[in-house]
């Protein structure tokens, strides 16, 4: 293929070498100061290339011939391309000066835009000149090999080769190859940068030669698993921009035709494990969005970045287009991802998409946007509907809702009613709610006229719709004032015959009796009214138990029976519900629990008998002596029942200790202890639901001190929460995380019974965590030793009391001394690997002063016996030990006890009395130890002077830089769970008292 030359004088090249060295870093400075210039840089830098590219061998060999000293870097590599490998070495002998920089300099980012905004320059000069000349019309005059301004090389030349081989194609391989060298570097800011103007230059490329696209990519692979993220960053970038050289039918099998995993697999793996949220960002903005990739991108609705999050919203959704392409489940995921977040932005963001980007393509109607959502279906639909009314209130006053409309109900104009409704409800805008409404009368011939249509419907669609728009029309109905009695009666008539229709939902049952309890006029009108309409479906049941007993073998008159019981139970439920007088009081509901609820809980259907509880457990909860008298029947469901029997049986017994006093409860059963007993077994359960469930229920026990012997039910709770066999449960782990820290520092009470449950914990935890092995999922024990030091620091209690101005006089700040001497005690008897952990653990506490004198002597004593007894063998134990026993005599010190070079033997510490309880304790251990093993024939040499055996040097390191605990730093970051805090600590003084 033909070159350009240069014809004329041959001392033009001559004058381009002399200038190379000199105009190149020119314009290199130049680019540093300011982006506006990058053009004309660019420009003129292609104008040094041309100019290079069309010098001979000869001129350049004659050039460096006589000027040996002028140029000693020019560089000419290439017997090919002499002129070109001349600028191109001294293109990037100026690159290289900036590739070290380890700050983020703006010269330097400003000089790898300049370098990308010059490929891309280049890259234009040599395609639009080709494509001019391959244009279909050849103009008048022209040459017929191409445009008179065309290069000769790619007017002359092969067009198959001018495609791939021009000079910019050669100077961006080159450049690559290039920079591809900087890829393995040691030092992190040169892997950066080359990767980042890899990464900006990729656009640029055109098409490249295969070898370089499977090197670049290669090379690609390995910096996506770069240590640094900002490297990360910069591949993904690169990779993102590569997509384009793969078949769809690789992307789509997730391989190559080398073998190898294609770029866009590679990409959605790193979208959804990388742990930098801006790699995955990268990603999520940079990925193209085809049918291979969407599904991954809409799982960034659920990142837990926030930024990610919202740009999936904002930036992601948008690049899609038309929303509809994606399926009913997915449009129904994302918005309840969104419109649930708890960031402001993340559901600002969504709801900006919804009205902006889903409801352009819904040509900007409303009611073919519910048609996409698949509002009988849907749970989000409502939620979005209303956060889209907040955000544009001017909407639903355009709406005007006539008799036609009315008459033409469709499942999305009724939803939109509804929600309209309800929105003007919740606005306090009561003249457009009352303009808005339809008359009662009007109301209830609507109800009565798609009721009928209910009846009639061909396919279980039209069924669908119209139960759905009745329910629509029904919930309207409470929201109308029935101040009209001819309104009121003619609703009233209504409403109980569509109690005895035999296909209405519990759905609807629900809202039937809620409208009617509005309109009774009392709360024994209510129930007469209910009792009354259960009577006629009684009525029913027994003459369908009759038709039955003829017919035996007539198994749809049996389901028939069985639906007709269950809705009868269903309507007690809702009624139990709605009551608030008492049992005895009200004959008319006490008449029920001979008639319908005992016989239930006896019934031998499992749906049958599940109400039969629920229902009975409502009855109990209006009247105590009836829940004395069957707290029996629950247990015994709790333990032989199965499924959602025990759940809701145990849910009952949770709610009955909870309102009445244990003592009570127990008065018939064969201990007080039976009731804690049960709920103890059910958090061992190994069903999840069960588990999550009896934990839910004791940490409301818990908190409102309803449990006789609070300390073993928390030892069970810690023990399972950080035991990975309860891994999987999820709702338990969660329920256990609130919990704790709301327990531990709304009051001071409850971090004392704490206090009492953490070393039991943790000795056992070490048990489970060297039966389990290390290849587990379970916290180390001093990682759950750090957490249970935490729920115990009476510091976090302190400053949560002074936030809400409560008197924290009370609290016991040495709360940690107290736990520290459990410890010690329990590390006499333990193991060494459990004695190991013990003593790591105690110089994790808050140990100081506050401590007061008697426990700082009781921890000195125990220090003491530790070392008289020469039970701590191994190096670590027995530093711990020497930094814990620095830790207490550091305190004492501070306490004016003792001076910096005093020492207690344990003959001065006998004499103390407030010590016997503790050396009562010693004297049973050095009796169980001598019974156990000889004693030891010396005491154990203390590895450095400690302050108990002699004398201190208070200048000595040991003191002056003791090796305390780690200092205890917990951070409640969810703020609705401080403000929880808060509203408890005030709760539970009547008159908080200021500091």
């Amino acid at each position: 293929m033909g070159r350009r030359r240069t014809k004329g004088d041959p001392q033009v090249g001559l004058s381009v070498l002399k200038t190379l060295t000199t105009a190149v870093p020119e314009i290199f400075n130049e680019c540093q100061t300011t982006a506006t210039q990058h053009r004309r840089n660019a420009v003129a830098l292609r104008k040094l290339q041309e100019q290079c590219s069309a010098l001979r061998a000869e001129e350049i060999a004659l050039y460096l011939h006589q000027n040996p000293d002028q140029t000693p870097s020019l560089v000419c590599s290439s017997s090919e391309y002499p002129g070109e490998s001349i600028f191109n070495n001294e293109f990037v002998r100026n690159l290289n000066k900036v590739l070290p920089v380890k700050k983020r300099e703006p010269s330097v980012e400003l000089v790898l835009r300049f370098v990308a905004s010059f490929v891309q320059y280049a890259h234009e000069r040599d395609t639009k000149p080709l494509a001019l000349s391959q244009a279909p019309a050849v103009a008048a005059g022209d040459d017929v090999f191409g445009s008179p301004s065309a290069p000769l090389d790619q007017a002359m030349g092969d067009p198959a080769e001018s495609d791939t081989d021009t000079l910019s194609s050669r100077f961006i391989e080159f450049l690559m190859y290039h920079l591809l060298k900087g890829f393995g570097a040691k030092d992190k800011p040169v892997r950066l940068r080359v990767v980042q103007l890899v990464a900006q230059c990729v656009n640029s490329f055109g098409e490249i030669d295969e070898d370089l696209y499977v090197e670049l990519r290669t090379r690609l692979y390995e910096r996506i698993h770069d240590k640094e993220s900002a490297i990360r960053v910069q591949a993904v970038m690169a990779l993102c921009r590569l997509q384009n050289g793969e078949d769809e039918d690789e992307v789509i099998a997730g391989t190559t035709t080398e073998g190898g995993l294609n770029v866009t697999k590679t990409l959605l793996n790193i979208l959804r494990y990388d742990p930098s949220a801006e790699v995955r960002r990268s990603v999520l903005l940079n990925v193209a969005k085809t049918p291979a990739t969407l599904p991954r991108v809409l799982e960034r609705s659920r990142d837990f970045d926030t930024t990610n999050r919202r740009l999936t919203y904002l930036r992601a959704l948008r690049e899609i287009g038309d929303f509809r392409i994606l399926s009913i489940d997915a449009r129904e995921k994302l918005l309840s991802h969104g419109i649930k977040d708890r960031e402001a932005t993340v559901k600002q963001a969504c709801v900006r998409m919804l009205s902006e980007n889903w409801l352009e393509y819904a040509n900007n109607n409303l009611i073919e946007l519910l048609e996409r959502l698949d509002v009988v279906n849907s749970t989000i639909a409502e939620p979005a509907l209303k956060e889209l009314f907040k955000a544009h209130p001017d909407i639903p006053g355009t709406f005007e809702f006539t008799d036609e409309i009315w008459e033409n109900l469709t499942p999305e104009t009724a939803f939109l009613i509804r929600v309209t409704l309800v929105f003007f409800q919740e606005a306090g805008q009561d003249e457009r709610l009352d303009a808005a409404q339809p008359d009662v009368l009007k109301l209830a011939q609507y109800i009565e006229k798609f009721t009928g249509l209910l009846d009639v419907a061909g396919d279980d669609e039209a069924e669908a719709n119209y139960l759905f728009i009745v329910h629509q029309l029904l919930l309207v109905a409470s929201l109308c004032d029935f101040a009209d009695e001819l309104g009121r009666r003619r609703f009233m008539t209504l409403l109980r015959d569509m109690l005895l229709l035999p296909t209405i939902p519990e759905t609807h049952i629900e809202t039937i009796i809620d409208i009617i309890f509005r309109l009774a006029i009392s709360e024994r009108d209510f129930t007469r009214l209910i009792v009354e309409a259960i009577s006629d479906i009684r009525s029913s049941v027994e003459d369908a138990e009759d038709e039955a007993t003829s017919a035996p073998d007539d198994d749809e008159r049996q389901l028939e029976l069985l639906l007709m019981k269950v809705k009868c139970l269903i309507i007690t439920k809702l009624l139990l519900e709605r009551c608030q007088e008492r049992l005895r009081d009200n004959n008319t509901v006490f008449g029920l629990l001979n008639e319908y609820i005992i016989p239930a809980v006896q019934d031998t259907e499992a749906l049958v008998q599940e109400l039969g509880i629920v229902c009975l457990a409502h009855c109990c909860y209006l009247d105590k002596n009836l829940a004395e008298e069957n707290i029996t029947a629950f247990i015994q469901a709790i333990r032989r029942g199965e499924g959602d029997i025990r759940e809701k049986a145990l849910m009952a017994l949770a709610d009955l200790a909870l309102i009445y006093d244990m003592t009570s409860l127990s008065q018939r059963l064969e201990s007080e202890q039976t009731i804690e007993k049960v709920l103890g077994e059910c958090l061992e359960s190994p069903e999840l639901p069960i588990q999550a469930t009896a934990a839910e229920a004791v940490v409301r026990l818990l908190y409102c001190h309803k449990l006789a012997h609070p300390v073993q039910i928390l030892e069970t709770l810690l023990i399972l929460y950080f035991h990975p066999i309860t891994l999987d449960n999820h709702r338990y782990r969660q329920c256990l995380t609130y919990f704790m820290q709301v327990y531990s520092y709304s009051a001071h009470e409850n971090q004392q019974v704490l206090q009492q449950a953490v070393v039991p914990t943790l000795c056992q935890l070490i048990k489970v965590h060297r039966s389990v092995g290390d290849g587990n999922t379970m916290l180390t024990p001093l990682q759950a030793a750090q957490q249970l030091a935490d729920w115990t620091d009476s510091r976090i209690t302190m400053t949560a009391y002074q936030r809400v101005n409560r008197l924290a006089a009370d609290i016991d700040q040495g709360l940690h001394a107290t736990i520290a001497i459990d410890a010690l005690k329990a590390g006499f008897s333990a193991s060494s690997g459990t004695r190991k952990v013990l003593m790591q653990f105690v110089n994790r506490l808050h140990v100081n002063e506050a401590a007061g004198e008697v426990r700082l002597k009781e921890l000195t004593a125990l220090v003491l016996a530790f070392k008289q007894t020469g039970i701590v063998g191994d190096t670590v134990t027995r530093n711990a030990l020497t930094r814990f026993e620095a830790t207490v005599h550091r305190s004492l010190v501070m306490l004016e006890v003792l001076t910096p070079d005093s020492v207690w033997d344990e003959e001065d510490l006998r004499e103390l009395p407030e010590l016997d309880t503790i050396y009562g304790f010693i004297n049973k251990v050095y009796q169980e130890l001598s019974l156990l093993k000889p004693a030891p024939s010396k005491p154990m040499p203390p590895t450095t002077p400690g302050p108990f055996k002699t004398a201190v040097d208070p200048n000595a390191t040991t003191l002056a830089k003791p090796r305390m605990g780690q200092p205890l730093k917990v951070v409640v970051k969810v703020e609705e769970l401080q403000n929880e805090i808060d509203s408890m600590l005030l709760g539970s003084d009547e008159e908080p008292s200021p500091l």
